[in-house]
């Protein structure tokens, strides 16, 4: 079964969303991406509650601003997910904080308690967690360095990571790119 959330945004800034950008930094002050986490927590409630589908057999998957709202999501879910999908996108600083808080990511600043303990009901941690980090290297609205800070965070994080760099690709996939990912 496929849930779909609305598209929305609030972008801090015109230019290109890369590692350092107000984008790629922001602690959600509009509450854009914790609306979305509730709103995510809601569907995995229902599909629980409806379907009889829990929490570890879905992966919620994102592009863009929806890769880091997926990944603001699911890197602080108080329950295990199947896994995380990533598409063109970026991880803002509240789900480096859950993994800096059980110690897998330095954090320059102590996260605070309420993140810690969102990252601690996961219990087992992030060790062996499946994730897609794919992105195109011709991505003009966000840089694919994104990618590789991603990258970095969830290697250092220890979770099964995949990633695809899409040759050619911008911000947006094809038929024939989309493929390549559904091979995966």
């Amino acid at each position: 079964r496929e849930c779909f959330l609305p598209s929305w945004g609030d972008f801090l800034d015109i230019n290109m969303i890369k590692p350092g950008s107000k984008d790629h930094e922001s602690t959600d002050p509009g509450g854009w991406y914790d609306a979305t986490t509730q709103l995510i927590a809601g569907v995995l409630e229902t599909l629980e509650r409806d379907d009889g589908i829990p929490p570890h057999r879905v992966v919620i998957m994102g592009q863009s601003q929806g890769a880091a709202a997926a990944a603001h999501a699911a890197l602080q879910s108080p329950r295990r997910l199947a896994g995380l999908c990533m598409l063109q996108g970026w991880m803002l600083p509240a789900p480096r904080a859950a993994l800096a808080a059980l110690g897998v990511w330095p954090a320059p600043d102590p996260p605070p308690a309420s993140t810690r303990a969102k990252a601690t009901m996961l219990g087992e941690g992030f060790s062996g967690f499946p994730v897609l980090v794919a992105h195109g290297n011709d991505d003009d609205v966000v840089h694919c360095d994104c990618a590789t800070h991603s990258r970095r965070v969830l290697r250092q994080a220890g979770v099964a990571l995949e990633s695809h760099t899409l040759d050619g690709a911008g911000h947006g996939l094809d038929d024939e790119q989309e493929l390549e990912l559904q091979a995966v």
